[in-house]
C-alpha cells in the first residue's frame, strides 16, 4: 500500500521523494524504498552534501512503476522499478558531479560505501544513478548516453573520424600523436 506523501522514509527522504506514495507502491516497494532510503543517507554523509531524487521539475528518478519507466528510456530490467534505485543530485557539494562521483568511488575503496549494484554518472543528464539490487555487482560506470539507454554523446561519425586520425598517426610511426590523442579523448570522456 503507498504511504503518504510527507511520510518519512529516512531522516531526509520523504516518500513522495522517493515515489513510496505512487499507487503501484505495494508493500513489498515501500519496504525497499525504506532500505533505498537509508543507503542515500549514507550517500549524503559521504558527500557532505543534501540529495535531491524527484522534485518539482524531475519526476521518475525514484520508484517508478514499469510504464513510467519506459517513458523515460528504461531499461526494462531496472532497479527503479522494484525500489531499489534512484538518480540523485547532490545540490550542497564543493565540486562537480563527476567529483561527486569519484568521491563516491573513493569511499567505496576505503570501505566506508557498503555493497550497492551500480552507481552510474549521467553527464548529459546531470545525475548520478544509485542502484542496490539485485546483483550487486559494486560496478561504477559513466553514462556516454544523453538519457538512460538514449542518444550517443559522442556522434558515430566523430567516432570514425577519431579513428582514421589514429590510424594515419599510427601509419606513420607516430606513437608520441597516438598517445596524445587517446589521452584527449579519456578528458573529453571524463568530463563530459
Amino acid at each position: 500500500m503507498p504511504l503518504a506523501s510527507s511520510t518519512l522514509l529516512s531522516p531526509h527522504f520523504t516518500a513522495r521523494e522517493l515515489g513510496a506514495d505512487r499507487p503501484e507502491a505495494h508493500s513489498g516497494i515501500v519496504q525497499a524504498l525504506y532500505a533505498q532510503a537509508d543507503y542515500l543517507e549514507r550517500v549524503r554523509v559521504i558527500l557532505n552534501s543534501r540529495l535531491v531524487v524527484n522534485d518539482a521539475t524531475h519526476f521518475n528518478r525514484g520508484f517508478r512503476p514499469p510504464e513510467a519507466n519506459a517513458a523515460v528510456g528504461g531499461v526494462p530490467t531496472s532497479s527503479h522499478q522494484t525500489g531499489e534505485a534512484s538518480d540523485v543530485v547532490p545540490i550542497d557539494f564543493s565540486g562537480s558531479l563527476f567529483d561527486a562521483h569519484n568521491a563516491l568511488k573513493k569511499a567505496k575503496a576505503e570501505g566506508r560505501l557498503p555493497p550497492f549494484d551500480q552507481i552510474i554518472y549521467y553527464p548529459a543528464n546531470g545525475f548520478i544513478h544509485i542502484g542496490r539490487g539485485p546483483k550487486m555487482r559494486n560496478e561504477f560506470r559513466v553514462s556516454l548516453y544523453e538519457g538512460q539507454g538514449g542518444t550517443p554523446l559522442v556522434s558515430a561519425e566523430n567516432i570514425a573520424a577519431l579513428g582514421k586520425a589514429v590510424l594515419a598517426a599510427a601509419q606513420r610511426n607516430a606513437p608520441l600523436l597516438v598517445l596524445v590523442l587517446f589521452a584527449a579523448v579519456a578528458i573529453i570522456l571524463t568530463e563530459a
